[in-house]
């Protein structure tokens, strides 16, 4: 890898959903995050709970009420698999 390192022009990025994933990325050399997907941080454990409470609403009040459960879990962890990359993190690509 020494002699493609000299003779590269671009940098070695993964996508990454989770932290573990950017964990592995560096450990397999990669640089950075190239595309994290947010969305995919509710599969997992309560919070398809609340992917689900929200798509199955009956009204608009409680569709509300799942996006509100959401958005809090949304911006309580952004960042979190480029942070396990590099402090600074990652931008994210919408």
């Amino acid at each position: 890898m020494a002699w493609a390192d000299k003779c590269r022009k671009i940098g070695v990025r993964a996508n990454a959903d989770t932290p573990m994933d950017a964990k592995v990325t560096r450990q397999f050399g990669g640089e950075g995050i190239r595309l994290t997907r947010t969305e995919h941080m509710f599969f997992a454990g309560d919070r398809i709970e609340a992917v689900r409470e929200m798509t199955l609403a009956g009204d608009l009040a409680g569709r509300k009420k799942a996006l509100a459960k959401l958005l809090r879990m949304q911006k309580a962890a952004p960042g979190a698999a480029p942070r396990a990359v590099s402090p600074a993190g990652a931008p994210p690509r919408a």
